[in-house]
């Protein structure tokens, strides 16, 4: 979003884009009702996220509650089920959208987004991907990006202006070799740059929590041990091997990172970040950073 703002080409090298994830664009949805009660497509996302709540479930609320001159209102004001066994899930929705109706949750994008996730979407999560945290976590960088806006509707909008080149794999706005590459380390492996910025080099974020807090390496579990979904994927053994990665294989990932630069790398990371709780807490540099000679780098503090 930035780098559209700023007019900057960038290429994309990694899988689904950013805002084409099914999380995004559910939390997102959430906001688009909001600013237009009368988006039937959202409506019937945010509805479907719902236990009991299917298509035609959804369609059948929305023909409802479309008659109205504010669906929205309707909504809230709590008309009849169209079907049996739905009611708790209208209760949770209402539970959600009464809040995130109000005029200061209208002024605080960031505040609407972790609403969403604290107030449902999180459960929803964990118990739809099998990657919940990562998706949580991204979730999390889409809250944080929106403190900078104070109204909804003008955060949606710079949303949208994204979203035109979320799906393409290069935004041009300059000469065709004039262009930040954006990559994971693994998309990254066997190519090189003239210069390469690994970013977010702090302890927690690269090497990541989940790393610091096992081992790493192959591990056996029984199967009788094992979640039914792992135990279906897996289902040629009586005992599994699952391999975890842990700090080991994260310091092979930046391995990998930093050297993919030809002349120029810069490491990077925040002296200070936001966490869940919009707290501004200080970040420790990578252990990987600290574990260089120091002759080897020239450190610089940027404001």
């Amino acid at each position: 979003m930035e780098l559209s703002r700023r007019l900057i080409p960038y290429e994309i090298r990694s899988g689904v884009r950013f805002f084409e994830q099914a999380h995004i664009k559910d939390v997102i949805a959430y906001l688009k009702i909001m600013t237009n009660p009368r988006d039937e497509l959202s409506w019937k996302r945010v509805l479907k996220l719902y236990p009991k709540i299917g298509e035609k479930t959804a369609a059948d609320v929305w023909g409802r509650i479309s008659q109205d001159r504010d669906p929205l209102n309707a909504f809230l004001s709590g008309f009849s089920a169209p079907g049996r066994g739905v009611t708790a899930s209208f209760d949770s929705l209402r539970k959600v959208l009464r809040p995130l109706a109000s005029e200061s949750m209208k002024r605080n994008p960031s505040e609407s987004i972790r609403l969403v996730v604290e107030k449902g979407y999180a459960d929803y999560a964990r118990s739809k991907f099998a990657n919940a945290q990562a998706r949580l976590d991204d979730l999390e960088q889409l809250s944080q990006y929106a403190l900078r806006y104070d109204d909804v509707n003008a955060f949606l909008e710079e949303v949208a202006l994204a979203n035109p080149l979320a799906g393409e794999d290069v935004a041009v706005v300059g000469p065709e070799d004039e262009k930040i590459v954006l990559s994971s380390v693994h998309q990254a492996k066997g190519l090189e740059w003239r210069v390469v910025f690994v970013i977010w080099l702090a302890d927690g974020r690269f090497p990541s929590q989940r790393a610091l807090r096992v081992p790493g390496g192959i591990i056996r579990v029984p199967e009788q041990k094992m979640s039914e979904a792992f135990a279906l994927m897996l289902r040629d053994t009586l005992e599994k091997e699952i391999v975890i990665p842990g700090e080991e294989e994260e310091r092979r990932l930046f391995y990998v990172a930093v050297t993919r630069a030809k002349q120029e790398l810069y490491l990077v990371f925040p002296v200070m970040a936001r966490d869940r709780g919009g707290m501004d807490v200080l970040m420790e540099p990578s252990r990987f950073v600290r574990e260089l000679p120091g002759e080897v780098y020239e450190k610089w503090v940027i404001d």
